[in-house]
């Protein structure tokens, strides 16, 4: 049995379920990919292509919302709005979900924290 703890998310991968505070949170086997696949990159860019290849299966590079909206409902049912977690779009570059006390790894030092895409994964 696979199970990682994101504090206060737990993620059980041999029977993809998402809990957080020990109440499980019901995701489709889409969603549950993509909040895996997010939370063991936690801090890091990773790109829309990188996204759609390894929760999608798909490596055509496509011009799609599909992504955008699987991420817009994992934040409402992770509650994310309530914890120390975001997951944030990076203009360019794809998606990274960070725990706000750690913040994204892949930022520069320079003023306003720009991000920069190349290190996208």
């Amino acid at each position: 049995m696979c199970i990682y703890n994101f504090e206060p998310f737990m993620l059980d991968t041999a029977n993809e379920i998402v809990t957080i505070d020990k109440t499980r949170i019901p995701l489709t086997k889409k969603e549950f990919n993509l909040a895996s696949y997010l939370f063991h990159h936690n801090g890091n860019i990773v790109s829309r292509q990188s996204i759609l290849e390894n929760v999608w299966g798909i490596t055509a590079s496509l011009d799609t919302r599909t992504i955008d909206a699987h991420v817009s409902r994992l934040r409402q049912k992770l509650q994310l709005s309530k914890t120390d977690w975001k997951i944030t779009c990076i203009y360019r570059a794809g998606y990274c979900l960070y725990h706000e006390a750690s913040g994204v790894k892949s930022t520069s030092n320079t003023a306003g924290s720009m991000i920069n895409s190349s290190q996208a994964i």
